[in-house]
Parts: structure tokens; sequence; C-alpha cells
């Protein structure tokens, strides 16, 4: 049984990597700096976060991620930089990268820049990054002899950069990148699938409410050669930095449920659970877990 449900989810992976589509998407309301490098220093001290996402059918080769980020502001230089590691696995693919980013911010103030929040000048951040991917496909774990398509496994490696600018205040984003431009591809091993360019643009809203509680209304729309328009809107509600719940949908029809829990003011647990409308493969839902660490005097 677990070696049918292994080579129906490698043909899924054929699927996709025709279609290019990312098979978990990531969780940007927390972490947008890999989609998007200008974010690099976006906050103002020193910013960790560790996640991890599943499915929520738990079957042998199942979409999984493990990515760990580090972004860091230099205030005094203006500039912001952080970093990516992570690792994809779905199926018989299985992907490690590691990116560097770094953002340089031209800062206006005014009057509207302190307020009792804190200090958020209109702030215009130009991003650049740096990669490395390593893929590879072990398709002969699908044990199909008799299928001359998945008789060679795969491997390779790409090197790719990415550009992006933000347009920030206190009150809204908006943005715009391309973070997975393929600029080389090395140690090739059998046929290759390097990965198709992404476009991304999203903007948001944050709406002070009574007693501390903020609205913050977003959305994201990508891009990719071959695969249509994707949407993604969502509204979270931060209840006085002691937890945020917030409700999304995917044109991919797919919704979604965000929370966090702070634990104090420098550490935060992050959940969320997403669901297809439309169950086609048997994998109709993933969950993101978190743990979020920011230094002084935190979030």
């Amino acid at each position: 049984m677990k070696r049918i449900y292994l080579t129906l989810i490698g043909l899924l992976v054929v699927g996709s990597l025709a279609a290019q589509q990312l098979p978990l998407p990531n969780n940007h309301l927390y972490n947008a700096m890999p989609l998007n490098p200008a974010y690099a220093g976006y906050n103002n001290h020193a910013d960790f976060l560790f996640e991890y996402a599943f499915t929520g059918q738990q079957l042998e080769g199942s979409p999984q991620m493990f990515q760990a980020t580090a972004n860091i502001p230099v205030h005094h230089k203006n500039i912001g930089w952080g970093a990516t590691i992570s690792n994809d696995q779905i199926g018989v693919q299985s992907t490690t990268a590691l990116k560097g980013n770094l953002a340089y911010k031209i800062k206006t103030e005014s009057g509207s820049s302190y307020s009792k929040w804190g200090y958020f000048p209109r702030t215009l951040s130009f991003g650049l990054s740096v990669g490395y991917k390593h893929v590879k496909e072990d398709f002969t774990a699908l044990n199909m002899p008799n299928d001359p398509n998945f008789q060679t496994n795969t491997e390779w490696a790409e090197m790719v950069v990415g550009a992006g600018a933000l347009l920030s205040d206190e009150h809204y984003f908006i943005g715009i990148s391309a973070p997975d431009l393929t600029v080389l591809v090395t140690d090739v091993a059998g046929e290759t699938n390097p990965s198709v360019p992404h476009l991304f643009a999203n903007g948001g809203y944050a709406a002070a409410l009574k007693n501390g509680m903020w609205l913050k209304p977003n959305a994201i729309v990508s891009y990719a050669q071959g695969a249509p328009l994707s949407l993604d809107v969502n509204v979270l509600l931060a209840l006085q930095k002691k937890i945020d719940i917030g409700l999304g949908y995917r044109t991919s029809n797919t919704i979604y449920l965000n929370t966090a829990l702070y634990l104090n003011k420098n550490w935060r647990l992050l959940y969320q659970f997403n669901y297809g409308l439309e169950d086609t493969s048997g994998i109709n839902s993933f969950q993101h877990i978190g743990l979020n660490y920011r230094i002084k005097k935190g979030f």
C-alpha cells in the first residue's frame, strides 16, 4: 500500500513540475522575505523563524518542508540582511536551498513617523538575493520497471538570483518581486527541470482599532509561465499582541486559518491550517507550524 501511495505522489510530482507550482505555499503573513528580498531588515529588531509544513494525510512521500530564516536590520547603514535555508520534499523529489538577501532602505521622516506604537518612517526598500538549490529526483524508488520514464534518477544544482522592491509605513505596504531567477544549472545527472521564474505583487493595510487591536487585510498575486494567475487574499485580527487570528482564500480553491500565540514579548508560536475545497489527489490539507523569536523589545 505504501508503494502505491509513493507511486501516486511521484506522478503528482511530475505534474507539479509541468505546472511549476510550489507544493506547499509559504506562510507569507509572518515571513515574506523568501518571496521578496526587499523585506530583509523589515522589522526594527533581528528576527528568527523556524517553520515546518506537512500535509494532513501522512502518506509515504507526502509533501513536507522545513525552513529556517534570519532577518536582521542594520539601522545606522539603512540596510538589512537575511538568510534562509530550507528543504522541501514531495514524492521522489527533494530540494535543498540556501539563500542570502540584502536590502537598501530610503527612509522619509514626517510628523506621522512617530506614534504611540513606535517609530515608523515611510520606507522604500530595494532588495537583492543570491541562492543555491540542489534538486534530486529518485524515480527508481517508484519501482516501475516496465515504464522507461522512471528508470533514471535526476539530480542538478541551480544558482538563482532575485530582486524586489517594497514601499511601507506604519499602516500599509506594497511590493513587487521576482525571487527565483535561475542563472546557472550545474552538476546535471539526467534530464532536469529548472525552476520557472515566479513574479509576485503584494499589498496590505493595518487599521488600528480600539483597545490595542489591529485589523490587517492583505493580498498577494503570483504568476509563473505556463500557470494561471494566482490570488491569495486574507484578513488578520491582531488582539493586543496576545493572539492573532485570520482567514484567507487562494484561487487554487483553498481556504486557510492563521493563528499566532504570543508567549511573551519576544516569543510567539505560529500555526496555519490549509484545506483544499477540491480533493483530486487524496491530499487536501496541509499545516504550517512555526516558532518565532525577536530580540530586544520584541514584537
